[in-house]
């Protein structure tokens, strides 16, 4: 009996290992966002959402499992893909800010790096 060879599977995350990855993805974005940089901000937003095709926690076309923050997301999508921005900007500021807002007042930056996973 000949065996049929299934095609390789594309590496798996962690939970961990995706949130971390996000999260340093998130502050590029935001950094790309505020030197006006629309072709590096779309690049990282592609990065995020391929990223999230490797981890088996998140619901297909999923990045975020807060659906406040998966809506945040979604709008700088949409801004980038319109070419808008302030409007991507203005976005990924409303996404900051579901993040720990307490933290980004105390330290003075990104509060991103202090998500919990959600």
């Amino acid at each position: 009996m000949i065996g049929i060879a299934s095609p390789p599977s594309s590496p798996q995350l962690s939970w961990g290992q995706y949130v971390k990855q996000r999260q340093s993805d998130l502050q590029q974005l935001g950094q790309e966002l505020e030197s006006g940089n629309l072709s590096g901000a779309q690049s990282e937003f592609q990065d995020i959402v391929s990223l999230a095709s490797e981890t088996p926690s998140l619901p297909d076309g999923r990045q975020f499992l807060m659906s406040e923050r998966q809506q945040d997301f979604d709008s700088i999508g949409q801004a980038l893909e319109n070419g808008n921005g302030s409007g991507a900007l203005n976005a990924f500021d409303q996404l900051e800010a579901t993040f720990h807002s307490s933290a980004k007042a105390e330290t003075g930056g990104y509060s991103l790096d202090r998500d919990v996973g959600q």
